[in-house]
């Protein structure tokens, strides 16, 4: 089946339009740039959406497939160390220990990964497929991007194992159209009749809202403008005081301090009528997380929002065996404390809690069902995260990509011939730098986004003020 020359996804999250998704790759060892080369042109070749365009004068958005090729490479006469901004290599006595790591202030990683790539007034990019290459003494760093109106996390991983796969000699699945090109999702979505479409309220979490699909975002143009006022504001306050000045970390947590903290959580829980439900690590990291952030601010009777990005391709038809989809399949779920000073008060176990019964609600069929009903009717509609009344400063953006294998992924076959392999370790991915960008530079903070390394640990990649990291143990 041929690949439809131009089509319109019926269903995707308004905000989408205007964002983009990057993913940077640190791979050990010099990889050979023409390989690199003719293997981004195959990709293109036989999954052709990536050489086309986004058109943005149609609505929905149009997505036309091309044989355009968007690939830039250089050499850099540097080692990883001194060329990326921060030590990204966790050592044996990190790895083991109870204790969070954290690392120095990034600055100018994405514009050293995605060299002319990055455009504030190009949103979303013309070109639906661009990859960067930098080709270092010891390393070598690979940028890809695409709009987040055709990708989420998954997508881009799709993408980035199918561009390894190739350099393997590994046959790919055929590309498809969505499922959304011939009705909304929403009229595709299995429901079960008997089951429930929300979950039983807990004594705990009495003043914890798991906001409904049409209170995750605030609507209208005002509501737009005061984000954007208000994130502008803080931009500006930087140059004035050092304590608004908002800094991107990295926090890294070893697997023996994540299992510890699941294992506290679920005591507690245990110990009360709620021992049968069972808490995630996400959970768990998302809860330490807000918690340890929001440690030393002032608590006041204001709501204080937390949301959760979540995948909704479970609730459809997989594809048919031997292909594969891209689509923005993302979908928000949003928490709200009553007051700041609630969420203060709660214990770490019933943050998780809040978080385990948000995904577990969200994930009912019924559920998903009007979400999606929510995007096709305001496709057009000016949207802004968080729901009604939410606080510039105390709405908070949680991403997991935790489920994501990039750090199995083996880019071997690209070695360069003469660059003889000291280690077991060449070709292999060293580190993941996600990163996400709202319209014109104009991001809500704090976002983070959370990885699974190749140890079992996590990264998380955050946007505190700089008073809010004092809370955490640095390592500079």
């Amino acid at each position: 089946m041929e690949f439809p020359a131009e089509y319109a996804s019926r269903t995707n999250e308004g905000n989408s339009k205007s964002t983009t998704v990057f993913v940077g790759i640190v791979v050990n060892g010099r990889l050979d740039i023409n390989l690199l080369r003719l293997k981004a042109q195959e990709l293109v070749s036989q999954w052709p959406l990536l050489g086309g365009v986004v058109l943005t004068k149609t609505s929905p958005y149009t997505l036309a497939k091309g044989s355009n090729c968007d690939f830039k490479a250089r050499r850099v006469d540097a080692d990883v160390s001194n060329y990326i901004p921060f030590d990204f290599r966790v050592n044996t006595a990190d790895l083991s220990s109870n204790i969070p790591w954290v690392s120095i202030e990034l600055s100018g990683v994405d514009s050293i990964i995605h060299f002319d790539a990055i455009s504030a007034s190009e949103l979303p990019p013309k070109a639906v497929f661009t990859l960067r290459v930098t080709v270092l003494n010891d390393s070598t760093l690979l940028g890809f991007r695409m709009p987040h109106y055709l990708a989420d996390a998954q997508a881009m991983f799709d993408v980035v194992k199918a561009y390894c796969d190739l350099i393997a000699g590994r046959q790919l699945p055929m590309l498809v159209a969505p499922p959304d090109v011939e009705m909304p999702l929403s009229q595709l979505t299995k429901i079960d009749a008997q089951a429930p479409s929300s979950i039983q309220p807990i004594d705990c979490l009495e003043k914890v809202k798991i906001c409904a699909a049409d209170e995750v975002h605030s609507l209208g143009l005002w509501n737009s403008i005061r984000t954007a006022f208000g994130v502008l504001f803080a931009h500006f306050a930087q140059g004035l005081l050092q304590s608004t000045d908002f800094s991107e970390r990295y926090i890294y947590l070893p697997k023996d301090l994540v299992c510890r903290l699941q294992i506290e959580c679920q005591e507690e829980l245990e110990r009360t009528s709620l021992a049968d439900v069972k808490l995630s690590k996400t959970d768990v990291i998302a809860a330490w997380y807000l918690k340890t952030a929001f440690r030393n601010v002032a608590g006041d009777d204001g709501p204080f929002d937390a949301m959760h990005t979540m995948n909704h391709r479970f609730s459809c038809d997989p594809p048919k065996p031997g292909s594969t989809y891209l689509k923005n399949s993302q979908y928000a779920m949003a928490i709200r404390w009553s007051s700041f000073k609630d969420f203060q008060s709660s214990s770490l176990a019933q943050v998780a809690l809040a978080f385990r019964m948000a995904v577990m609600q969200n994930k009912q069929p019924s559920v998903i069902k009007t979400f999606h009903e929510f995007y096709e009717k305001h496709a057009d509609s000016i949207l802004s995260f968080g729901p009604e009344g939410n606080r510039i400063g105390f709405l908070s953006i949680y991403s997991s990509w935790s489920t994501f294998p990039f750090y199995d992924l083996d880019f071997s076959g690209a070695l360069e011939k003469l660059d003889v392999p000291t280690t077991s370790e060449a070709g292999k991915v060293a580190f993941v730098h996600p990163s996400i960008y709202g319209p014109r530079g104009i991001n809500i903070r704090p976002v983070t986004i959370v990885l699974k390394d190749g140890n079992g640990g996590f990264w998380l990649k955050s946007d505190l003020l700089r008073s809010a990291w004092k809370c955490m143990i640095k390592h500079e």
